[in-house]
């Protein structure tokens, strides 16, 4: 599995964060401040577009937006 990694000097950051998927490694106090270290795996392009996006790429190609099945 691949990673991608984050650091932030800013506490109040974290809980965003986790809600988008990162992970804190671990935090190092420095003089100044802590550091917080994060990561999260690396995501496929395919789950990174958004439905719109999809669809958006597939009324270009193909002329009309995608029927979508309910069931």
């Amino acid at each position: 599995m691949k990673w991608e990694y984050l650091f932030t000097n800013e506490e109040e950051n974290i809980s965003m964060l986790g809600a988008e998927g990162w992970e804190l490694v671990t935090v190092v106090q420095h003089p100044t401040g802590l550091t917080f270290y994060l990561k999260r795996p690396v995501q496929s392009l395919v789950h990174r577009l958004t439905q719109e996006q999809k669809e958006e790429v597939y009324k270009q190609n193909f002329g009309q937006a995608e029927s979508r099945k309910t069931s």
